[in-house]
């Protein structure tokens, strides 16, 4: 009864909102209450101004589909700043896009899954040979074009380390101007709130198989229990890396190659 309530909520855009059933349901998880203590109620005027352009955001959209892309502003303007301002600009992956060991595929990420370590991205310029799933990693991939690119990039776990990495850091300090961001679906509108009061202009890109469909699918993939891998649309993928791949034309013609830092749990170039 509680749960269709709020599912209420959500379908007529209560106040304007689309994040009841997520919020609410979400107090007895410590990521609520940092969100609320260290975000909210720390940051009021930014939190307020987050609020409303959240809400503007929720109105223009209908209903969430895996095959768009979702970007505020559009997609130009924000390659356009992140030219201009590359360390502040991150490419973010979730864990649960890491090849994963199944009865029809044997090949498992040598890194732990549930972590935010990358093997590609620490050994790829000491190392000749990677092993196998390396080739089929949708992660890797991605993180070489960030790392040429000069972009920083963060594997995603779990709610609570995403405001501890990315949105308390840019709150702080004024990090993050830019973002891309994989996620699943159900997760577009509650990970966008955060961003609009950070400030961080994102592009999202939903995964189509393998997404975590409801609260409890989330509360699950939030502790590392997701026994199935997430993909994104192959048009969409292809549209990051083409991004990433223009923007390391433009930014470095000679293309000197990176070596990468590791700050906390954000991979980062230096040239």
């Amino acid at each position: 009864m509680i749960e269709a309530n709020l599912n209420f909520l959500d379908k007529i855009n209560f106040l304007g909102f689309r994040i009841w059933d997520f919020g609410l349901r979400s107090l007895n998880r410590e990521y609520s209450w940092l969100f609320l203590f260290k975000i909210i109620l720390k940051y009021p005027l930014k939190s307020l101004t987050g609020l409303l352009a959240y809400r503007r955001f929720c109105q223009s959209i209908d209903q969430i589909s895996a095959h768009n892309v979702y970007s505020n502003p559009s997609i130009d303007d924000l390659m356009s700043q992140a030219k201009i301002d590359r360390s502040s600009f991150l490419i973010a992956m979730g864990y649960c896009q890491r090849p994963l060991k199944t009865d029809s595929q044997p090949m498992d990420c040598p890194s732990l899954r549930f972590s935010h370590d990358c093997y590609f991205v620490e050994n790829h310029r000491r190392a000749n040979r990677f092993p196998s799933a390396c080739s089929i990693c949708e992660i890797k991939s991605i993180a070489e074009a960030a790392i040429k690119a000069d972009a920083s990039f963060y594997i995603m776990t779990s709610a609570l380390d995403i405001a501890r990495d990315i949105f308390m850091p840019t709150l702080e300090k004024k990090w993050l101007r830019t973002a891309i961001l994989f996620i699943c679906p159900y997760s577009i509108l509650p990970i966008t709130l955060p961003l609009f009061i950070c400030g961080i202009k994102f592009i999202i890109i939903p995964y189509v198989t393998g997404d975590c469909c409801n609260y409890a699918d989330f509360v699950r993939a939030d502790v590392g229990v997701k026994p199935k891998r997430a993909f994104s649309s192959g048009q969409n993928y292809d549209l990051v890396l083409d991004l990433l791949t223009k923007l390391t034309k433009e930014n470095n013609p000679g293309n000197k190659e990176a070596s990468v830092l590791k700050k906390g749990n954000i991979y980062s170039s230096e040239r």
